[in-house]
């Protein structure tokens, strides 16, 4: 009796696993870095402002892209046909936030179709793309791609407007790792401007699945979160279930795939009475 429970639980994780990743048993063994290695060293501050003077500005965030899947289509074409209509109308954006899995397996390949969406958007609709690297885009030591391919070209940094701080953080392996995490207190305890979190893994989801999975981390970077002014964090990783999660000081939204879901959204951001609005929206 016993041994057919084991079975039977050990089933159960399989599909719970499979049913989130759409990948197969790559997701298990390839990755080519870890988390310290990535971040040693440090956060990198750019000069960006993609905003200049702006008071008051949109975001477009995408979520799990994942070019070179077989199991659906970028939909590339409805976002920018998206683009077109709304041209001229207060929910232009100003810039792009890809929260990771722009690939699919990290080759190279994938990253050079991933690259030309990039420049598409750049080219055509004047959007330059703030990447965060995800889990994806770590395997088969796709990390050497993503940081040749990926716009800054490293997994932690930060800018900042006229008030906001735009933090970016390497959670592509499920965890913040020690290095990060050390960087980013000092950093943040230093910054007092409100401050916008973007992370390829929730830091925590309702079921507790799909999110970091270190409790200490978790409740490190809630803490953290709560004591240095951070506004909002959004993430990808979870396919098909979006989440809006008050964290007390921060609320925090998990934004469904762009390619699995043909979701995106736009954040709203009001520079002047430091304030944030998230819409999620479909493409028809």
């Amino acid at each position: 009796m016993f041994k057919k429970i084991k079975y039977i639980f050990a089933i159960l994780l399989i599909c719970l696993f499979f049913t989130n990743c759409k990948y197969g048993f790559n997701n298990c063994f390839y990755y080519g870095s870890n988390v310290n290695e990535r971040t040693k060293n440090g956060i990198l501050h750019l000069d960006d402002n993609p905003v200049e003077t702006k008071n008051e500005y949109n975001i477009l965030i995408i979520a799990d892209t994942h070019f070179g899947s077989r199991w659906a289509d970028v939909p590339y074409k409805k976002l920018y046909n998206y683009l077109d209509s709304i041209k001229n109308t207060e929910d232009w954006p100003s810039f792009v936030i890809c929260l990771g899995d722009s690939t699919n397996a990290g080759e190279e390949s994938e990253f050079i179709l991933y690259t030309e969406f990039l420049q598409h958007l750049q080219n055509e609709y004047g959007l330059k793309t703030y990447n965060t690297i995800g889990n994806h885009d770590c395997y088969q030591f796709g990390w050497e791609n993503w940081k040749e391919y990926c716009y800054p070209y490293t997994p932690f940094y930060k800018f900042q407007t006229q008030n906001f701080s735009y933090y970016f953080l390497d959670t592509a392996t499920g965890t913040i790792g020690k290095n990060q995490l050390e960087h980013l207190k000092k950093d943040m305890q230093n910054d007092k401007n409100p401050k916008i979190v973007s992370s390829h893994y929730p830091i925590y989801t309702s079921t507790m699945l799909f999110c970091l999975g270190d409790s200490f981390e978790r409740n490190e970077l809630i803490s953290l979160f709560q004591q240095n002014n951070v506004k909002f964090v959004i993430g990808g990783h979870i396919h098909d279930r979006p989440e809006s999660i008050n964290l007390g000081t921060f609320s925090q939204e998990v934004i469904s795939s762009f390619t699995y879901e043909n979701t995106f959204a736009l954040l709203k951001v009001n520079e002047a009475n430091q304030s944030t609005q998230f819409t999620l929206k479909t493409l028809n």
